[in-house]
Order: structure tokens, then sequence, then C-alpha cells
């Protein structure tokens, strides 16, 4: 009986939860969300704040600027601008490989379609004998 009347106060709660916001899409789908999967509900994730580090060299030595950043539109500036920006800063840092392909190779290769029949028979006639390692 206390489950009944806990059940019909928890959709009347709901029911004037969503007839108060119906004209917000937003609250409605949060009301949906909260009563399909309660535990997932997600906590606000903003950032109030960022600390933002600039590196300058000045006589030799590397000096590290530190800016509190607090203005939510400075903010989303900042991590547009490092995220923008950071593929490019990775692939300098990682050329070495380049010395070590010097010499260009104007041949090409070419792999045809397979299938696996053809895979198939191409290892059951493989000779065991042959390169075995022991």
């Amino acid at each position: 009986m206390l489950t009944n009347k806990l059940r019909k106060a928890h959709g009347l709660f709901y029911q004037n939860k969503m007839q108060e916001e119906k004209q917000n899409l937003k609250v409605m789908w949060d009301i949906f969300g909260s009563v399909i999967n309660p535990k997932k509900m997600k906590q606000s994730s903003k950032i109030n704040s960022l600390i933002i580090e600039n590196k300058k060299i000045i006589n030799g030595k590397t000096i590290i600027e530190t800016t509190k950043v607090t203005d939510d539109q400075e903010i989303a500036n900042s991590v547009n601008n490092f995220f923008s920006s950071i593929g490019s800063k990775l692939a300098e840092q990682h050329n070495a490989h380049k010395k070590y392909l010097t010499n260009k190779i104007n041949s090409t290769m070419y792999l045809f379609p397979t299938n696996q029949i053809e895979i198939a028979n191409l290892i059951l006639n493989l000779n065991p004998k042959k390169n075995r390692r022991t």
C-alpha cells in the first residue's frame, strides 16, 4: 500500500514538473533522462577558471608566465586555441623520422583483392617443414 502511494506521488511529481516546464525542451529532456536513468544524470562540467602558461625565452632562460582566466568567452577561446594548434605543435616535435627517409623510392606496389578460398589454398599448400624454427 505504501509502495503504491509512493509510486503515485512520484508520478504526480513528474506530471506536475512536466506541465510547468512544457515550453522548455531542455528541462523536459532532463526530466526524461532523470526518470529513465537517474544514476546517469551528469553533473555540471563547467570550467570556472583556467590557468594558462606562456613560455618565453629571455637571455637564454626559459620563463613561464601564468595567467588565470575566469571570463567564459576567454576560457572558450583559450580551449579552442589549444585544441586547434596542438596537432601542428606535436607534428613539429616528431619530425625525427625524416632523417631516415632520405632516399626516395620511385617503385610502387599494388595489392590485388583476394578472398577466403585463395587464402585457404595458399595455407594448405605451405610446406610445414620449410622455415621451421626450433
